[in-house]
């Protein structure tokens, strides 16, 4: 597959915090980083002690000392993760450090400058998730702007990705998923789009126009029809993935912000709960 016009990739910033899937993401970043020769900064947020213990400050100056002594131990416990993860072979990585609230917020504004973030998948079952709040990967993803590789909490992840799957809408958030995912279809040895609508001639119309517009940047994909959209599109979406063997995921991020809380469509909000391979989100 022929390669022109390869959108700017130059640097990746990987999301590190307590929980046992970090130096994880941090390695499958390097990978990334390694193959489009880019710059790589790992920047390690997480909300300090006090939001977690909200009476401490006044409870006094020694308990909300102790508080900030704990969090620092953290600091040095995950730069003593990513030294031993950086001693091993890959691309280099510059390290950053936050422990301040809103833990979010500064994460957001980091990712601002940054082509593409590499974040997890909420983990409820890991106890140093309650470090981040929980909504904090559809938070960073809609204020920043900037699109993000989401990595599951669980299971193997892809060395390559050879095989992509592209959940297509006419919509802004979509397109702007598959602009950013344009230096990973290049690479694929197949590219599948999926779609659907309860207007089949429109959707096929808008498969044909996404199908011509991968062919200007040399990404030749098979477009599939999926019928009408309904409550259960997200697992089917899933069970798709399954059959194609596919190791990616493109798709808008769709939600909006309400009350101090991130809220997600139905397709959007199972692939959060449920996602089984990388998904690469734009919103």
């Amino acid at each position: 597959m022929t390669t022109n016009s390869i959108p700017s990739l130059r640097r990746i910033l990987v999301h590190m915090d307590d929980t046992a899937r970090s130096v994880t993401r941090l390695t499958f970043a390097r990978r990334i980083a390694q193959e489009f020769e880019c710059e790589l900064l790992a920047a390690y947020v997480t909300s300090p002690g006090y939001v977690l213990v909200p009476y401490a400050p006044a409870s006094g100056g020694q308990a909300f000392t102790l508080l900030r002594e704990m969090d620092e131990d953290r600091v040095r416990a995950a730069r003593a993760r990513f030294d031993e993860a950086m001693a091993h072979p890959g691309a280099a990585a510059s390290w950053t450090t936050s422990c301040e609230a809103p833990a979010e917020q500064h994460l957001s504004l980091q990712a601002i400058y940054a082509d593409l973030l590499v974040l997890g998948q909420h983990d409820a079952s890991d106890p140093q998730s309650s470090w981040m709040p929980r909504d904090t990967v559809e938070f960073v993803i809609g204020t920043s702007g900037r699109p993000a590789l989401v990595l599951p909490h669980s299971g193997e992840l892809p060395t390559r990705l050879d095989t992509i799957a592209i959940a297509w809408k006419a919509t802004r958030e979509a397109a702007r998923a598959v602009a950013a995912a344009i230096p990973f279809l290049q690479r694929a040895r197949r590219v599948v789009v999926l779609a659907w609508d309860e207007d089949e001639a429109a959707a096929r119309e808008e498969l044909h126009r996404l199908e011509q517009y991968l062919l200007s940047h040399g990404v030749a994909s098979e477009s599939h029809y999926e019928g009408p959209q309904d409550p259960q599109t997200g697992e089917f979406l899933l069970s798709c993935l399954s059959e194609f063997d596919a190791q990616l995921l493109v798709m808008g991020c769709y939600g909006h912000s309400r009350a101090r809380e991130w809220v997600l469509g139905g397709t959007t909000r199972t692939i959060f709960s449920s996602m089984t391979v990388p998904v690469l989100m734009a919103h």
